[in-house]
């Protein structure tokens, strides 16, 4: 595995066929050969898995997480991914409890869109679905796929979600285009918890330091409106929760890397309890090193580490 995106499996045509699986097969033996792929992975990657536990002792939880069962969390998450893609409807009927979302209707109530802001916990996606059920315009994120094929595939399958899809491409453009979407009263989606190549900053963990992609903030602060943190968790009986925590409102600082420290480690600070409460849910394959760039660069520079990833959805 040469990134965190298992790039082996990370093509359309794999996608395709998960997908075909997805509509003939039920969602317990799916999830079932998921889970075993999961771990046959794991078994036999077990560099992979060592990285995945240096990243885990980040959290400080109180008991030790396995991380082969975080390989096992995402190949069931993968399989409801494809059972997802049979309707929006399938989507929504895999989350049961939904938390928070007052924050949502008074964001989309007043018109001015907001920053939805995930880490890489469980089926981060399926928000997008519960977006579409209660009607809120939404647009996702995202870095380029492995392939223009994967990202296309990608691209349409959250379109059946109502949800458009921005591609960082590296171009300064696209920050005024993401801002005018906000400014529109959409939502606008994107993980948080990996590192920026060129604009990270790291929030204080309890077993260390954990590098974000900071600069997606600017978003908020230039399209005038609230940061919300979100967070998808699998349940015991295997439906979902999704829940909008309260917005942050990010507040002009007289040097703007001051700024994205301070709620660098706020967001941080806000999503961490639901990670450590579910740590093998949390999808960290890549080396969680923060990359060596200016604080005060642009955030969607083309420039990158071979560790960072941009931020996505």
């Amino acid at each position: 595995m040469r990134s965190h995106r298992l790039d082996a499996t990370y093509k359309a045509g794999w996608f395709g066929l998960g997908e075909r699986a997805g509509r003939a097969l039920p969602r317990f033996v799916l999830r079932a050969l998921g889970a075993i792929w999961g771990r046959l992975f794991a078994w036999t990657h077990p560099r992979n898995v060592a990285l995945v536990r240096k990243n885990l002792a980040l959290l400080g939880c109180t008991r030790e997480p396995d991380p082969v069962q975080v390989f096992a969390e995402f190949g069931q998450v993968l399989a409801d991914y494809f059972y997802a893609a049979r309707s929006v409807q399938t989507a929504i009927d895999l989350v049961d409890e939904r938390r928070g979302f007052e924050h949502l209707q008074a964001a989309h109530a007043a018109g001015q869109g907001a920053l939805l802001l995930t880490p890489h916990l469980s089926f981060f996606e399926l928000g997008s679905a519960v977006m579409h059920e209660f009607g809120y315009p939404m647009v996702a994120l995202t870095n380029p796929e492995p392939s223009p094929e994967l990202t296309q595939w990608r691209a349409a399958y959250r379109a059946r979600w109502g949800v458009e899809t921005v591609e960082l491409g590296g171009v300064q453009w696209q920050f005024v285009e993401i801002v005018k979407h906000l400014k529109a009263g959409k939502f606008v989606a994107a993980l948080f918890d990996r590192p920026h190549a060129s604009q990270s900053f790291s929030a204080r963990l309890p077993g260390g330091l954990l590098p974000c992609s900071s600069g997606i903030l600017l978003l908020a602060l230039l399209g005038q409106c609230p940061v919300i943190p979100v967070t998808v968790v699998a349940k015991p009986n295997r439906r979902y929760r999704l829940e909008a925590h309260a917005p942050i409102c990010i507040e002009r600082m007289a040097k703007s890397s001051e700024m994205l420290q301070r709620y660098t480690q706020e967001l941080v600070d806000v999503l961490l309890p639901t990670i450590t409460a579910n740590p093998e849910q949390w999808f960290q394959f890549a080396p969680l090193d923060p990359p060596i760039s200016s604080p005060e660069a642009n955030p969607f520079s083309t420039s990158r580490s071979p560790t960072a990833t941009p931020p996505t959805a």
